[in-house]
């Protein structure tokens, strides 16, 4: 049995208005995020939400091996080795910080 909740978290602000919202189909996004909408319809509930750049290492990481695969929905049964320092560091609460200067 599969989970049927699933919260997408993105670091991209607009990627994540563009989901949420509706858009026109004019927009030159629009085939692959009828794509999207398709594939969060199925039987499963999503919530796509925004994170701080700094809060989201693993989709960085995962991003950076995605390069190379296709662009077909992968669904992780288990997490690939080459996340393991990056989890761990989340379990540990080490993390990075923005430094914001006014």
């Amino acid at each position: 049995m599969y989970n049927t909740q699933m919260t997408l978290e993105s670091d991209c602000l607009l990627a994540v208005k563009l989901v949420n919202d509706s858009i026109s189909l004019a927009h030159p996004c629009s085939p692959i995020l009828s794509r999207i909408h398709y594939w969060i319809s199925c039987d499963w509930e999503v919530q796509v939400v925004h994170i701080h750049r700094e809060g989201n290492r693993v989709a960085d990481t995962l991003v950076g091996h995605a390069f190379c695969g296709s662009l077909d929905l992968n669904i992780l049964h288990e997490a690939p080795t080459f996340l393991f320092p990056v989890l761990r560091a989340d379990l540990e609460g080490r993390g990075s910080y923005r430094l914001c200067m006014g």
